[in-house]
């Protein structure tokens, strides 16, 4: 299983989605063996799913969909739905799409459903949980780069700071196997959606600082003693359907790319930055940041 949460803003569909694959036989590590559930085919057109990995992949591929050229979204979700039915409704969509106009339509066995501003797919009980996270959690103080915005832009904003959060406390909380990994966030821009890139660490031991010392590199500790941190890489050009992650304390990097691969991509003993060039080198692919300060 796994959950997928889409809200529809005034400028388009947002989505959030986990990494986790549970297969027949095995679970496969959330983020090594896991998968890229919200698929960007387009500018224009983001597919994610919930259910089973191999129905969706063939799905979501055998649209046809390349980033220079139109679909036809009754086209894309007709397709999709016969796929959910094929798959004895055990595999659901959302379709979210920027043209021709901003939707967010949620496909499964039974039918399609037009019309949402907000839906999901996946695991109640984590989707539960994540709407009682979201209810309860207070706003994170804009900045001075909203305060000029309408008012309604601003609360979106201030919904979607506060639906990242919950989402990955979600993943954090440990009691939903279903959903664990990397967090995924697609959000629509000026020229199309993008991912957006996340970051996460954690170290259980203190670092000394002398005042004599100056400005020094902050020490997120090994994997030896505990720690464990990612960065989620994203794609310079809108309507590529890959992400990166890097995992420094293993020094680990990891590349989803649903389109090529059917599992991850892993370069092992690398730094950030070797991995970010080892993607773009290889497939042409350029994330925004080269590497985020981590050896």
């Amino acid at each position: 299983m796994t959950l997928v949460v889409g809200r529809l803003f005034s400028d388009g569909p947002r989505l959030l989605a986990d990494s986790k694959l549970t297969l027949a036989s095995t679970v496969a590590n959330p983020y090594t063996g896991g998968a890229l559930k919200a698929v960007i085919l387009h500018p224009a057109l983001c597919v994610a799913f919930a259910g089973g990995v191999m129905t969706a992949r063939e799905a979501i591929l055998g649209l046809n969909v390349s980033p220079g050229a139109s679909f036809d979204t009754d086209e894309v979700c007709n397709e999709l739905w016969r796929a959910s039915r094929r798959a004895s409704g055990v595999t659901d969509f959302l379709v979210a799409t920027l043209a021709p106009e901003r939707a967010l339509i949620q496909i499964e066995g039974r039918g399609i459903s037009r019309g949402h501003s907000a839906t999901w797919i996946g695991d109640g009980l984590a989707y539960a949980e994540y709407a009682r996270r979201l209810q309860t959690s207070g706003d994170i103080p804009s900045d001075q780069a909203v305060r000029h915005l309408a008012p309604r832009r601003r609360a979106e904003l201030a919904e979607w700071n506060r639906m990242f959060p919950a989402f990955v406390q979600v993943i954090d909380d440990g009691r939903f196997e279903t959903v664990e990994g990397l967090p995924v966030s697609v959000a629509p821009t000026s020229n199309g959606f993008r991912y957006e890139s996340s970051a996460f660490l954690a170290a259980d031991h203190e670092q000394t600082v002398r005042p004599e010392d100056g400005w020094v590199d902050a020490d997120w500790g090994t994997a030896a003693h505990g720690a464990f941190g990612y960065a989620v890489k994203t794609p310079d050009d809108p309507g590529i359907g890959a992400i990166g992650a890097y995992f420094p304390h293993i020094r680990l990097g990891v590349l989803y790319y649903p389109a090529r691969f059917l599992q991850p991509i892993i370069w092992r003993e690398v730094r950030d930055d070797e991995f970010s060039e080892a993607v773009e080198h290889e497939f042409g692919i350029t994330f925004g940041t080269k590497s985020l300060g981590f050896t």
